[in-house]
């Protein structure tokens, strides 16, 4: 069994990660990670929270690692903002928020609603037998690990095309 005290011990770290509020690329993790305008102007976003994974991490049997290439803060997951626990930036968050966070992120797929960007995958891998098991995406069986916790604005590929992103 999976010890998930470990897990939200690192995770209570990940989502208060602010490591990236200082880069001013507005189409990178600046727009998620510090948000948009202040909260008084008609274009307020909220910072978000890092997304570790889509599924449950804990007990699915098959993990996909991924690189989620855009931010799309329409998606519950993706676009969860530090308001919605009553704090205005990540490193407020408290243990409580930590275990929610956690509980949504693992909860993803249950919900049978998803980003279209996981349609593919899910159409390909949804009922893939792991020995005399046949593995689903709303039973928990598969998780997809974004190997990115920070979305950004725009593609990763377009990123990683470049001279900073080939370092990276």
């Amino acid at each position: 069994m999976v010890d998930v005290w470990s897990f939200l011990q690192f995770y209570s770290k990940l989502y208060r990660c602010e490591d990236c509020k200082e880069i001013q690329n507005p189409d990178g993790v600046h727009y998620f990670v510090n948000g948009k305008g202040t909260p008084d102007s008609p274009e307020y976003l909220p910072p978000t929270i890092p997304v570790s994974h889509f599924g449950d991490i804990v007990n699915s049997k098959f993990w996909v690692v991924t690189t989620n290439p855009k931010g799309d803060r329409s998606d519950p997951l993706v676009g969860l903002n530090v308001l919605k626990f009553g704090v205005n930036n990540r490193a407020e968050l408290k243990e409580s928020d930590i275990k929610s966070i956690f509980e949504t992120q693992c909860n993803y797929f249950r919900k049978g609603k998803w980003h279209c960007f996981f349609s593919p995958l899910v159409k390909l891998l949804d009922g893939i037998r792991l020995g005399q098991q046949t593995l689903s995406f709303q039973s928990g069986d598969i998780c997809f690990v974004d190997a990115i916790k920070c979305p950004t604005k725009s593609s990763w590929v377009s990123f990683v095309m470049n001279t900073q992103g080939k370092v990276v």
